[in-house]
């Protein structure tokens, strides 16, 4: 991740964010299906190369202090929530797994959307520029996000931004609290079944 300036944006690549420990594995809670980070960022990554508009993504601290990563896509006929809540390893691997809620979404914030931007090469080197960054940062960010597709084309992307939200517990509904809780249990099994070792130093 990099962040730029003053604004408190952090930009994010679209990718796999979890080890392999998990990925061949599901878990259900009642009613709700939990998978294996890989598969929820396949499921995204097609979403969005399918339709690059009208997405926001939200990171902070849930339930048992573990990150979570929220992905909303709205659109004028459905909307999709995806949350992924995952324990680093070391800063190059993570554990974690998430789930899909169908026609949930938080509450909206005011902010770009989410996507991949094409940048020039005379763009991407005025964003060094003190004094010139925050001017292009901004018109970089009006302009609309395009599909993974058509930024595989492109030298020099950002990507981003993503909503920073400290303890997200503070905008989520009981529902999406009770799932909240359930996905950290859900990941203290894994951790405590694949890194037993560093769970006994935790406790």
């Amino acid at each position: 991740m990099v962040g730029l300036g003053e604004t408190g944006i952090t930009y994010l690549t679209l990718g796999c964010l979890t080890g392999t420990a998990a990925s061949k594995h599901r878990w259900k809670a009642e009613s709700m299906e939990f998978q294996p980070v890989e598969r929820i960022m396949e499921e995204i990554m097609r979403r969005y190369d399918r339709n690059p508009r009208g997405w926001q993504v939200y990171i902070g601290r849930g339930a048992g202090g573990y990150q979570n990563l929220f992905f909303s896509h709205k659109t004028d006929l459905e909307s999709k929530l995806y949350l992924i809540k995952q324990h680093h390893l070391s800063p190059y691997k993570a554990l974690g797994l998430g789930a899909k809620i169908e026609g949930k979404q938080l509450p909206a914030i005011e902010s770009q959307e989410f996507g991949l931007r094409p940048v020039p090469q005379n763009e991407l080197l005025e964003l060094f520029d003190e004094n010139l960054s925050q001017k292009i940062l901004r018109e970089i960010l009006s302009r609309n996000p395009v599909s993974i597709t058509d930024a595989s084309k492109a030298s020099s992307l950002l990507s981003g931004p993503i909503i920073h939200v400290g303890q997200t517990s503070g905008f989520l509904s009981k529902e999406q609290e009770e799932l909240d809780l359930k996905l950290k249990i859900e990941l203290e099994k894994l951790l405590w079944k694949h890194y037993p070792e560093r769970m006994r130093l935790s406790v």
